[in-house]
């Protein structure tokens, strides 16, 4: 696949992704005040979930608030900056994502309920780090 191609895809996967949160959101201020998308998880339970702040996110980065976005949840931040690498070196990034799905598929089903239920764990973990550290916006 060639280096143009691969930059077309990463550029049509970023505006697909980002494209609708970013309009609906710059014309709809709910969603940075917190009115946006209920969370069913936290009116049960009172904490939030490990994707509770993911849209009020994406609409702060489609204000170009970067801070914001990372202060209310840091996941559609990094995925920002993966299409942007995709964009810039996209041989790079297909030549790293070939070489991981190699080693995905070579894993039993053992070592892949292994690896999902770790890396639950893991955003259970850094979602308790943010609600007890009140790093969590309310």
């Amino acid at each position: 696949m060639s280096s143009l191609k691969l930059r077309v895809l990463s550029a049509t996967g970023l505006f697909a992704f980002f494209g609708p949160i970013a309009l609906i959101s710059h014309f709809n201020d709910d969603f940075t005040n917190g009115n946006g998308i209920p969370c069913i998880f936290k009116k049960l339970t009172g904490y939030p979930c490990p994707g509770c702040g993911i849209t009020r996110s994406c609409a702060a980065l489609s204000h170009l608030h970067f801070r914001d976005s990372i202060h209310f949840h840091v996941i559609p931040s990094i995925l920002l900056i993966v299409a942007i690498l995709a964009l810039i070196f996209p041989s790079k990034v297909l030549r790293i994502n070939r070489a991981a799905n190699q080693r995905l598929l070579s894993l039993s089903l053992q070592n892949h309920m292994i690896l999902g239920f770790s890396l639950f764990s893991v955003a259970i973990a850094a979602d308790v780090a943010r609600v007890v550290t009140g790093f969590y916006p309310a």
